[in-house]
């Protein structure tokens, strides 16, 4: 095909092709319509690959943040999940830091 000829117009355009997860490129994340339901309530949110507003509900299958109130039972129980999970982190942490304070005092008092 030279240059200056185009396609016919009857040919349609290549389909795209989906990722490695089957997910097409530029495409919001599916969401199961039995993910808990949420309320935003402080500040803009990009969940689902929309903007969502303080005030919105929204149904979001990931792990919830503080910025989201749950409104239904599976909600509640991702909420208690996630504060469990958050707990233990900062346990962790605390744990962690307090090891290396008592490494130090210890290399100190040499």
């Amino acid at each position: 095909m030279s240059k200056q000829e185009s396609k016919p117009a009857d040919s349609a355009p290549a389909p795209k092709k989906a990722a490695k997860n089957g997910v097409m490129r530029g495409s919001s994340p599916a969401v199961p319509a039995e993910a808990p339901l949420y309320l935003v309530k402080h500040k803009d949110h990009f969940i689902n690959g929309r903007v969502v507003n303080p005030g919105d509900r929204v149904r979001y299958a990931g792990v919830p943040g503080v910025n989201l109130e749950p409104l239904d039972d599976a909600a509640r129980q991702a909420v208690a999940d996630a504060e469990e999970a958050r707990d233990q982190r900062k346990a962790e942490a605390a744990t962690k830091a307090s090891s290396r304070l008592k490494l130090l005092d210890a290399l100190n008092a040499l």
